[in-house]
């Protein structure tokens, strides 16, 4: 854990420069993954719904996202995501949070991505009162 805050603060030796961008890395297996993610044409991780295809499994399910069923904001009428709502709703200011607002239809259900609902992998509920 030393070495990472240390990473942050600039006190970690980098030898492994980027070849394509001049980026630099205190690990080989992290310049691997860079130049895999970042400047690799191999796209193996492919859309099961579209042709999409990405270089790294995280932005597959990122992607995986737009193909999840919509639901209407309470608010205003956006159609979200399940796993966004609780999100979205923090542009509508505090009194429109996701837990004191309308009940939503999916309220209380598990969402594909787990996301929402304060990190529980809910769609609303309420961290301070449990509603």
């Amino acid at each position: 854990m030393a070495s990472h805050v240390r990473s942050h603060q600039g006190h970690v030796h980098k030898p492994y420069a980027c070849g394509h961008c001049g980026k630099s890395f205190s690990r080989p297996d992290h310049l691997n993954s860079h130049v895999r993610q970042v400047h690799s044409t191999e796209r193996p991780f492919k859309c099961q719904r579209c042709e999409a295809a990405f270089a790294t499994r995280d932005r597959l399910r990122a992607h995986a996202v737009r193909h999840e069923d919509k639901v209407p904001c309470h608010v205003c009428g956006k159609l979200l995501s399940a796993a966004y709502v609780s999100d979205h709703l923090r542009v509508h200011g505090p009194a429109h949070g996701p837990a004191h607002g309308p009940a939503h239809p999916r309220q209380g259900q598990q969402t594909a991505a787990g996301k929402g609902g304060g990190g529980r992998g809910l769609v609303g509920g309420c961290g301070q009162c449990g509603w």
